[in-house]
């Protein structure tokens, strides 16, 4: 099955989507201990503009654990709490940075697509899968450096914030390995999306202690 028709179906469903209900669940393991988790459910009407969202997490951070419960509701284009830091981020990271940037984002794309596998079910379904065993050498490369530019990001974002302090925990991880997968129905739309994410890296003792990061998004049609 062609993958780019497969795409461009489900790019095209999912563009034509006004309401989405769901689920987002992930968390984060350093050896034995569970660093970060989180339990999200969302809704977003794109036509009256109404947008909820409700997030339960948890985070140890250097010993001490901190539980957040909140629930954010808005309509239209209100900005709240950590939507904004969403776009800040968006912002921060879309920036005009030449010709040279835009063929090399270009380049990593098609690398991905590239590397992508259609799994075809009986239902007519279609599981796509990437993971890091099936990309070439410069793509796996240029992973690693997004990875540690995201964690770079996040710990100079506040040193004194636990919300981000975690993420100094898996600030160079070596030895990454992913497994990246998106179930899509019969009707193009996407049901699930999830991704593994497994690591090394030297613990306070200098030692290999193993790393995982796991998340997975639900969606209700």
């Amino acid at each position: 099955m062609n993958k780019i028709k497969i795409l461009y179906d489900v790019f095209k469903t999912m563009k034509s989507k006004e309401v989405f209900n769901g689920t987002l669940t992930a968390e984060a393991v350093k050896g034995q201990k569970k660093v970060f988790s989180i339990d999200n459910t969302f809704e977003k009407n794109n036509k009256t503009g109404f947008k909820k969202v409700t997030t339960n997490s948890e985070v140890d951070c250097e010993g001490k654990k901190i539980k957040l419960q909140n629930s954010l509701e808005f309509q239209g284009d209100e900005c709240k709490g950590h939507m904004c830091f969403m776009k800040h981020l968006h912002a921060h990271h879309n920036g005009n940075s030449g010709v040279k940037d835009c063929f090399g984002k270009i380049t990593f794309a098609l690398g991905v697509l590239n590397s992508i596998k259609v799994l075809e079910q009986e239902d007519k379904s279609v599981i796509l899968s990437l993971q890091h065993a099936d990309m070439s050498e410069d793509l796996k490369a240029a992973f690693c450096e997004h990875m540690k530019e995201c964690c770079d990001n996040h710990k100079c974002m506040d040193e004194e914030n636990c919300k981000h302090k975690f993420m100094k925990e898996f600030h160079g991880v070596e030895k990454t390995d992913f497994n990246f997968k998106v179930f899509v129905n019969s009707k193009s739309e996407i049901e699930k999306i999830s991704i593994e994410v497994d690591g090394v890296k030297k613990d306070e003792n200098n030692e290999n202690c193993d790393v995982k990061l796991f998340a997975e998004a639900n969606f209700n049609w």
